[in-house]
């Protein structure tokens, strides 16, 4: 696992052994960033689930100017911190040991420009967590929530406040690129 492009290409990324993390692959990662590579550019990232922090720090080394990881397993932190301190970003990356939601409810800063959701693939909370998001309008209006999930699963529901815009399959993986529905 590496970051793909940027200032930190080709940086290898560690990854927690023994633990069930699911890490994004470059195939997958190069696709989705190749979609959203316009919002980069000085972007406040949300990494929710981060585990290793792939996704974040990819958008770091391609221009975001601050990201915050959210992941509540130690293990998975330790790593994360290790990662993000070998890229050397430390003063421009925030990490929250809260769980996703808990995160989401505290948060009361300015919204995010980026948000990547990618949770466990049998994890029933994202729909709450996109259902936080919009109710406390933690996406900027131009920004994008992008949510990797099973392909298995390809029913999306509707949630209030957001529309979809992009739908991409890659094998086992369904990236959904999510918006914000602007107020008229």
């Amino acid at each position: 696992m590496r970051i793909i492009s940027g200032k930190a290409k080709g940086l290898i990324l560690k990854a927690p052994k023994g633990y069930h993390t699911r890490p994004t692959s470059d195939r997958v990662k190069e696709a989705m960033f190749s979609i959203i590579q316009d919002l980069i550019p000085d972007a406040l990232a949300l990494d929710l689930f981060a585990g290793t922090g792939a996704l974040g720090l990819e958008a770091w080394s391609r221009g975001a100017k601050r990201v915050i990881f959210v992941e509540p397993s130690s293990l998975a932190r330790r790593v994360l911190s290790a990662n993000i301190a070998k890229a050397g970003i430390a003063s421009q990356a925030i990490v929250s040991k809260l769980d996703a939601l808990s995160f989401l409810k505290k948060y009361d800063e300015e919204p995010f420009d980026l948000i990547f959701m990618d949770p466990p693939y049998d994890n029933e909370i994202s729909i709450n967590v996109l259902d936080t998001i919009v109710a406390k309008k933690l996406l900027a209006p131009n920004g994008i929530l992008v949510w990797e999930k099973s392909s298995k699963d390809s029913s999306f529901q509707p949630v209030s406040g957001l529309k979809l815009v992009k739908e991409k399959q890659y094998g086992d993986t369904m990236l959904l690129f999510l918006e914000q529905i602007k107020e008229e």
